[in-house]
């Protein structure tokens, strides 16, 4: 059976999968928050996904407060993008595949055509700054990972994996 650990799962984006799969009863899932894994600690991050022993990582936890994050620089570069790098570190060396939620913010939100795959990122915020180094962490160091770009989710709603 496939295993699954969700980061960030006492989250708005957490708790909506959380929600999704309670109907599937033959995932292997597993749901953490902050107090039992902090990404921010590498070791640690590591150690708990070797210990697990997961196939997938489904990152959910990040720094959301857009506006605080231009007062909380360091917080927000922590969650959003240094926190990243240690997951795409121990999944190349835990051997799992990283699924990551990242955002419409990487864009400066300047054009009235959809945003591709190929749409140069060009951030607006210091938040989407921080999303966008994320996700560059991300590729760089473990490029089989999926990034998904949101632009909003609203609770209690379904939602598509």
């Amino acid at each position: 059976m496939t295993k699954i650990l969700v980061t960030g799962g006492n989250g708005q984006l957490g708790q909506s999968i959380l929600s999704l799969v309670n109907k599937y009863k033959n995932l292997n899932i597993h749901f953490s928050d902050i107090d039992e894994l902090d990404i921010s600690q590498s070791e640690q991050l590591k150690e708990y996904t070797r210990a697990a022993n997961i196939d997938y990582l489904i990152n959910c936890a990040a720094y959301t407060a857009v506006d605080k994050a231009e007062h909380e620089k360091v917080l927000a570069k922590k969650l959003n993008a240094e926190a990243v790098k240690n997951i795409a570190i121990a999944a190349t060396e835990n051997n799992f595949r990283v699924i990551h939620i990242s955002t419409d913010y990487v864009f400066d939100g300047n054009t009235f055509k959809p945003y591709t795959e190929a749409s140069f990122a060009v951030p607006a915020s210091y938040y989407g700054q921080t999303k966008l180094l994320g996700e560059k962490y991300l590729m760089e160091n473990h490029p089989a990972s999926m990034i998904f770009r949101t632009s909003c989710f609203i609770r209690n709603l379904p939602i598509i994996l």
